[in-house]
């Protein structure tokens, strides 16, 4: 199999950047008045996005986005995916955040040319946006790099979690692709592990 028929996608928060979902959802309930629980909802799960009305969504969008671009990156996350890019592997972000803020992140990182599609909430959840990817560069292989259970079981043929406290592993059971749990960062070395692990 060559390197162009597989994809790898990446969750964003908690996977690529440490992006804090709390002080974002602390700031949207402090500028519009609603509570917590309800701005969660609705930023994180398609189609629950009326659930705070038009006018706090596009706050809570703001916040979220300024939020997101000033998250820094975890270490060598930038230069895996960059490798992996320029060894011809289809590379991809499947995240519930918004595209638009995630591609600002990707420019201010210089990042940008090392990911071929960003996928959001607009294009729907996780198990769309690994359908999509097979099928727009008919893949043959797909494998999913996040960090909590909403980023697996969505259709992806590999599963790889990292950054999960070891306290939440048994949580990640139910899922029969994951190939590896580990409690830190993605690294240089993990991954081209698990690829020749998997004869990729």
């Amino acid at each position: 199999m060559k390197p162009e028929d597989i994809g790898i996608g990446f969750d964003f928060q908690g996977t690529i950047a440490p992006f804090s979902t709390s002080e974002a959802v602390r700031r949207c309930s402090a500028e519009c008045g609603i509570s917590q629980k309800e701005i969660i909802t609705a930023i994180t799960i398609p189609g629950e996005e009326d659930l705070i009305g038009e006018e706090n969504l596009r706050k809570c969008y703001s916040v979220f986005h300024q939020e997101i671009i000033k998250a820094k990156p975890y270490p060598e996350i930038l230069q895996i995916i960059k490798s992996l890019r320029e060894g011809g592997y289809v590379t991809f972000i499947s995240s519930s955040g918004p595209c638009a803020a995630i591609e600002e992140w990707l420019k201010r990182n210089n990042a940008e040319k090392d990911i071929v599609l960003v996928y959001g909430r607009e294009d729907g959840g996780k198990s769309r946006h690994i359908e999509n990817i097979r099928n727009n560069f008919e893949l043959e292989k797909v494998i999913m790099i996040g960090n909590e259970p909403r980023d697996f079981g969505n259709g992806a043929d590999i599963e790889v979690a990292v950054n999960v406290p070891i306290e939440d592993w048994s949580d990640l059971d139910e899922f029969a692709n994951i190939v590896l749990v580990s409690d830190q960062p993605l690294d240089e070395i993990l991954l081209p592990s698990i690829l020749i692990e998997q004869n990729l």
